[in-house]
């Protein structure tokens, strides 16, 4: 089984509804096409393990020397048992980002900017700072038109590439714990857009 796999296992167990609502999420249309899986991806429950990354990167807060799956572990105990977690907030919350994501770079939204096109493979570095940066401006994001807000957000992609914390700390080699204790806390601020 691979950790997902154990995880949703716990979850059913813990707490069904949640364990549903989750993988309710990982299917929302918006989510499948900017994540872009391929089907081995998704037998291996990596749409249900992205959906509980973007609640647990957005609710729990990151303790530096975890290892990402027990952070991860433990990220899904709590929003299982916690009567202040709002599902239904929450689920506005993913449906209003990934919609956000889709319409600016659909299927592009977490690939490499190459200096020409967004190409290659899903990053899971891009995803943790472009959907927990979307997450925590939609107020902001909202306030634009849709074209200016498209805009933005392809531009932001491509700035990544040349902001120097996102390249020191996305790259090969470079563990997963490294960059989640660097790259969450500085998504907010990364994709901003300036008060209107």
């Amino acid at each position: 089984m691979t950790p997902q796999e154990v995880r949703n296992s716990i979850a059913v167990q813990v707490n069904p509804k949640f364990y549903d609502w989750l993988v309710a999420r990982s299917r929302e249309p918006t989510f499948s096409s900017t994540t872009d899986q391929t089907q081995v991806a998704l037998e291996a429950q990596s749409a249900v393990e992205l959906a509980l990354r973007f609640f647990v990167f957005r609710s729990v807060p990151y303790q530096p020397g975890l290892d990402v799956h027990e952070y991860l572990d433990r990220g899904l105990m709590e929003l299982a048992t916690s009567e202040a977690f709002d599902m239904a907030a929450e689920e506005n919350t993913f449906k209003k980002t990934f919609q956000f994501l889709d319409e600016a770079l659909q299927d592009r939204a977490f690939k490499r900017w190459n200096g020409q096109v967004f190409a290659g493979k899903f990053l899971m570095s891009l995803f943790e700072v472009m959907a927990i940066g979307v997450s925590k401006n939609l107020n902001l994001l909202n306030a634009l038109t849709p074209q200016r807000r498209n805009n933005f957000i392809q531009e932001k992609a491509r700035d990544l590439w040349g902001n120097a914390a996102f390249t020191a700390n996305s790259g090969a080699g470079i563990r997963g714990t490294t960059r989640l204790s660097k790259l969450l806390p500085i998504a907010e601020d990364l994709l901003k857009p300036a008060a209107i």
